[in-house]
């Protein structure tokens, strides 16, 4: 019972003392723990004091603490947020818009009036005045320097650089009227085409053509490549021997043995499906027009019962029904697809090479002795001096240039002077002007060699430096003749405009002294078509057992000279060759390329040649451009009394300028036609469709068996290069590689006492 009382006392006690508590603190106080506080914020708030400051109220309200937000941060409605600006900053945003810094730390637009953009610089943020179109170009001007590339900026007011790619050539050009980088259109200088008709001047801009010359329409022409060709020169693609525009020349050759009677001629071929127009034009002289050459009909020549005539033959060789004995203006003839026409060349009613001078050549001097051809359409072009027949004892023929593939640096190569009882017949070079105020500007650096015969009237002699200039007019020729004992080759022609330029000689022997003489001539390839790798292919040996049967390799270099290599090596040509190599043979005006020679190397300096002789073949090769051109020997080195030829001259086609397909021409005057096709060892090629392989040759001297395969394949040292050699009949002839393997061709013929020799075509790309 005592114990239960107690727990009761206890209990009231307890109940007494909480109804009786009071809080002892007064206003705007709270107690804390036994404490009483003033009350100074409101408990468990946060508040801003500034942009990055802020201040903590504690849980009770009696304290407050300040802190700083971290450093991407800032104070907003209490609570330290991730910003992007201080509230107010400015700034002109990407678009050109001013934009204004919000409280919380974003921007939002803050737009200028209208007409006004945002600008932004070190003075800071502004509006002003938008002055372009926002992200607008156009090319500033610089003195000194080319135009640099200006945009326009986003905002309108200003206009900011922009680099080009100088690595790239790249400056500011303005195209379609838009301002850009790019590679200029042209360079100062340049010609292009400012419409079909017009031959554009690069402008200032570097970006166009200004018009700076009309082409005549009258003759068909347009403008192609900065220049005027006639519409049918664009079907041809690369230029190449195929052209629609040829300056012709006869030149110098024997006026003894009847020769006024053996007519020179121009043979056309016509490679394009389809007919072509052809006319040959020439000018009297310097105040007449261009007149129509007119044709011989027909010629009879020695031996009687031979008669030449003008005519036009088909594809399968046949005369054209109308057209076999033409006759009077080369006025629009009409070649078929396939054909060829022959032309005998009258002009003012005789001859086109009237008359012989005291040397039988023409002496140095200026005359009127061009003829141009145009075509229609893309055709192949001959010229045989004459067409006809082994009795004149002096023939040659030229494959000629098209005018798109002539140039205006010429190297010339010539045949030397040969004297013959107490005269001499002169080696030659001939100029045709192809356009009106052409400059010619001649350099003849190997005296006493370069000796001219200066009996003609138009020819200034050169100076104390070896220079001479004369102004060669459309359809005149500059002929120059070498004097007694002297060689013009290595002779050097700048002009300004392009002309055709031909080398040879009036009649010369190979060797030297060893009958009998021969017309020489070929249209030379400009400097620009050079290459760098030759093929010297043999001519097909007329008598194997002939120790004196040879060719003859002449070689220049140009301004870089030449450091020519071969395969096999030139001592093993050299070891078969005629009197160790010697040009030309004992007494000649020629350099021997033995005196050349380091080791086994050929060694040229600037515009250097020399000639050397052997009787097998070889790739010539070096870093430097240079030229090449082969000789054959006369007859007296065969051994043989008939139809064994005399000397000839071709160019040499470099294998940079090879073709895969050639159309080509023989005549029928000659008593054995042969074609070397030169290129990679063991090619396949097919003959007017018909693979060579299977066409071999039973019987080695048969002039009738034709066409067919003399020789197979025979390599040329380790080069990999090599020839075969056809027997081909008269006519025109189509050979291709069956593989699309580029190679070239030679042409060539023997008769009794003469011959000819021509590359059957190449490309004239220019380098």
């Amino acid at each position: 019972m005592r114990f239960l009382f107690l727990g009761g006392f206890l209990l009231l006690a307890c109940g007494e003392m909480t109804s009786e508590s009071v809080d002892p603190c007064g206003a705007g106080e709270i107690r804390v723990e036994d404490q009483c506080l003033p009350v100074v914020c409101q408990a468990s708030t946060r508040l801003c004091l500034d942009v990055v400051e802020y201040e903590i109220c504690n849980d009770f309200g009696t304290n407050r603490t300040r802190s700083t937000c971290s450093e991407d941060e800032i104070c907003y409605e209490g609570t330290c947020v991730v910003s992007d600006c201080l509230p107010g900053q400015q700034r002109c945003n990407e678009t050109g818009h001013r934009e204004r810094c919000a409280r919380d730390g974003r921007f939002e637009t803050d737009p200028c009036p209208t007409g006004q953009g945002c600008r932004q610089d070190e003075q800071g943020v502004r509006c002003e005045a938008q002055i372009c179109s926002p992200g607008s170009t156009r090319c500033e001007d610089r003195p000194d320097r080319d135009p640099s590339l200006q945009r326009c900026a986003a905002s309108g007011t200003e206009w900011e650089d922009v680099r080009c790619n100088v690595a790239l050539s790249e400056i500011c050009l303005e195209i379609d009227g838009v301002s850009g980088c790019h590679r200029p259109f042209c360079d100062p200088g340049d010609r292009g085409c400012f419409d079909e008709h017009t031959i554009g001047l690069c402008n200032g801009s570097r970006n166009g053509w200004d018009a700076e010359q009309s082409c005549d329409r009258e003759a068909g022409q347009v403008c192609a490549g900065g220049r005027c060709v006639r519409q049918c020169e664009l079907e041809i693609g690369n230029t190449s021997y195929m052209g629609c525009e040829f300056f012709a020349a006869e030149l110098g050759n024997l006026t003894t043995l009847g020769h006024e009677q053996h007519p020179y001629a121009l043979v056309v071929a016509n490679p394009m499906d389809g007919s072509v127009t052809v006319d040959v034009t020439y000018k009297a002289h310097a105040g007449s027009a261009p007149a129509f050459a007119e044709m011989i009909s027909n010629r009879q020549v020695t031996p009687p019962g031979v008669v030449l005539h003008s005519e036009v033959r088909d594809a399968q060789r046949q005369v054209v029904p109308g057209q076999g004995q033409l006759s009077g203006p080369i006025d629009d003839v009409v070649i078929p697809s396939g054909g060829t026409a022959t032309l005998l060349i009258m002009v003012n009613g005789d001859r086109f090479n009237v008359g012989p001078t005291a040397l039988n050549g023409r002496g140095t001097g200026l005359d009127y002795r061009g003829l141009r051809l145009l075509s229609s359409r893309p055709v192949v072009v001959y010229q045989f001096n004459p067409l006809c027949c082994n009795t004149n004892a002096s023939n040659d023929a030229s494959l000629l240039l098209p005018v798109s593939g002539l140039g205006r640096r010429y190297h010339a190569f010539a045949g030397p002077s040969w004297p013959f009882g107490g005269n001499y017949y002169p080696g030659t070079v001939t100029l045709v002007g192809t356009q009106d105020e052409t400059r010619v500007d001649l350099y003849f650096d190997h005296a006493p060699n370069h000796t001219l015969i200066l009996d003609r009237q138009g020819m200034p002699v050169p100076d104390g430096e070896g220079w001479a200039t004369v102004m060669l007019q459309q359809f005149q020729t500059l002929n120059l003749e070498s004097g007694n004992l002297g060689d013009l080759t290595g002779l050097r022609v700048e002009t300004d405009k392009p002309v055709g330029v031909f080398g040879g000689a009036v009649c010369s022997q190979l060797p030297f002294g060893s009958r009998a003489c021969d017309h020489l001539e070929e249209q030379l390839l400009p400097d620009e078509t050079w290459g760098r790798r030759y093929v010297g292919a043999p001519f097909h040996r007329r008598n194997p057992q002939s120790t004196r049967e040879t060719g003859y390799f002449r070689l220049i270099a140009g301004e870089d000279g030449a450091q020519i290599t071969y395969d096999p090596p030139i001592d093993q040509l050299l070891a078969a060759s005629v009197e160790a190599g010697i040009p030309y043979g004992v007494g000649s005006p020629i350099p021997a390329c033995i005196d050349f020679l380091q080791g086994s190397t050929l060694v040229l300096g600037p515009h250097e040649n020399c000639e050397f002789n052997t009787q097998i073949g070889f790739v010539a090769e070096a870093e430097q451009r240079f030229a090449m051109v082969h000789f054959m020997s006369g007859q007296e080195s065969t051994g043989l009394a008939a139809h064994a030829g005399d000397p000839a001259m071709m160019v040499v086609a470099p294998m940079d300028q090879y073709r895969a397909e050639y159309m080509f021409l023989t005549p029928s005057t000659y008593h054995v036609d042969y074609v070397n096709v030169v290129g990679p060892e063991g090619m396949g090629i097919e003959l007017d469709g018909h693979p060579v392989a299977e066409m071999p040759c039973t019987d080695r001297d048969d002039p009738n068996e034709a066409p067919c395969l003399l020789q197979d394949w025979q390599a040329f040292g380790r080069s990999g290069q090599g020839s075969l050699i056809l027997r081909v009949d008269e006519g025109p002839h189509v050979i291709e590689s069956t593989q699309g393997d580029r190679f070239g061709i030679m042409v060539y013929a023997f008769d009794s006492h003469v011959s000819y020799a021509y590359p059957g075509g190449l490309d004239l790309i220019k380098y």
